[in-house]
């Protein structure tokens, strides 16, 4: 029920109530709130610094003398990557007190390779050379089972299988074998025994026989069992 006074708006029993709504709301600065995050975060180039690191010596403590020529490293890198290079200069070997240890057993190139490997994570591009890429392959898989990378030695068990033929099956075979590459050690095993008459003519093959015989033993059995 309405008073006298609300009866006096009334006008053919309704009214009508205007209002005004007024929204209250702080300006922001779009370009003082942006989120670093919104663009693109830049590399850390870490591969790079650590590179300089290795070029240049710079707080290097160990070096090697590699068939006469020598490298300068630091020894907390190489242990990072290799539990072999870990032990020795961690643990209790002769090596962990000596300043210059000597490698007789592999070139400098291949062993400039794998440092580089190690300090940067980049495959050197010498891989990809037509001329010498799959020669370096096999040095630097041996290098990199001796210290136990293993990204390195799966990069060149990579490389290898991409590249074995017929003349190089054999001598790829025995590598694999003694170097525990199943993959590569598979795809060997395919190849020669699709083309036995011609591998069997390779140099390869005869050092295989002579050398390697459990790969011989599985070569045979692999040979046996596509006859079946």
């Amino acid at each position: 029920m309405l008073g006298p006074i609300g009866k006096r708006y009334l006008k053919d029993d309704a009214f009508v109530v205007e209002c005004t709504i007024t929204v209250l709301r702080e300006l922001t600065d779009k370009t003082a709130t942006r989120r670093p995050a919104n663009d693109l975060v830049p590399s850390s180039g870490l591969h790079h610094h650590l590179g300089d690191l290795l070029d240049k010596g710079t707080g290097a403590d160990v070096t090697f003398l590699v068939c006469g020529e020598s490298f300068m490293a630091h020894k907390v890198i190489l242990a990072s990557w290799s539990p072999v290079f870990m032990a020795e200069f961690f643990g209790y070997m002769e090596e962990m007190r000596s300043k210059c240890i000597a490698i007789n057993d592999m070139g400098p190139a291949v062993f400039a390779a794998m440092l580089g490997f190690i300090y940067t994570d980049w495959a050197p591009a010498a891989l990809d050379r037509p001329e010498d890429g799959m020669a370096l392959a096999q040095h630097l898989l041996v290098a990199a089972d001796r210290y136990a990378i293993d990204r390195l030695k799966l990069i060149c068990e990579d490389k290898l299988y991409d590249g074995v033929g017929v003349k190089t099956a054999a001598a790829t075979l025995a590598l694999a074998e003694q170097h525990s590459c199943p993959y590569l050690k598979s795809k060997c095993l395919d190849l020669i025994s699709a083309n036995l008459e011609a591998v069997m003519e390779t140099e390869g093959y005869k050092n295989l026989v002579a050398s390697c015989p459990s790969a011989m033993n599985d070569l045979l059995k692999f040979i046996h069992g596509t006859k079946k």
